[in-house]
C-alpha cells in the first residue's frame, strides 16, 4: 500500500464526510461529486539515512458544492486531523509515522474551477521510518 493510500484510509476513518472512490480520490479532483477531496504526492525532501527516515510531501485539494464554505470546512477538517499527527500508523501494519506537519497554517484558497466551485489546498510534510532495507541497519 502506498503512503497516499494509507493517508486516504486514515482520512476516511476520521472524517465522516469522506469515502474513498466516492468523494476522496488520489490525483486530481473528479468532475463529480461537487464536494470532494483529492490527495497527490508532491515530492519531498532528501531522506535522513542515519535515522532511516523518508520525508515526502503531499497536497490535499478540496472543492465546495453550491455552498462555498463546504470546501473550506472540509479542508480545515483534513488539516486538523493531519497536522501534528505523530508517533503512530495511519493504518494497521502501515508505515511508522514520526510526524506530519502542515506547511501552511491551514487551508489556502486557489480559486474556482470551470463550474464556479471554490477550491482549497493544504500542503503537508510527512516524516516516516523507512523499514524497507536491511542496509539501513
Amino acid at each position: 500500500m502506498t503512503l497516499i493510500e494509507e493517508i486516504m484510509e486514515y482520512l476516511e476513518e476520521e472524517i465522516a464526510d469522506l469515502e474513498i472512490s466516492d468523494n476522496l480520490v488520489m490525483g486530481s479532483l473528479p468532475s463529480t461529486p461537487q464536494k470532494c477531496a483529492a490527495i497527490r504526492p508532491t515530492g519531498g525532501f532528501a531522506g535522513d539515512m542515519k535515522f532511516a527516515l523518508d520525508i515526502p510531501t503531499f497536497q490535499v485539494t478540496t472543492r465546495s458544492d453550491k455552498d462555498r464554505r463546504t470546501g473550506y470546512t472540509l479542508a480545515q477538517d483534513i488539516y486538523d486531523v493531519m497536522h501534528n499527527f505523530r508517533h503512530g500508523r495511519f493504518v494497521e501494519d502501515g508505515r511508522w509515522i514520526v510526524e506530519v506537519s502542515g506547511v501552511q497554517s491551514g487551508p489556502n484558497a486557489i480559486g474556482r474551477d470551470d463550474n464556479n466551485r471554490e477550491r482549497y489546498t493544504c500542503n503537508f510534510t510527512v516524516e516516516y521510518k523507512n523499514e524497507n532495507s536491511d542496509l539501513r541497519e
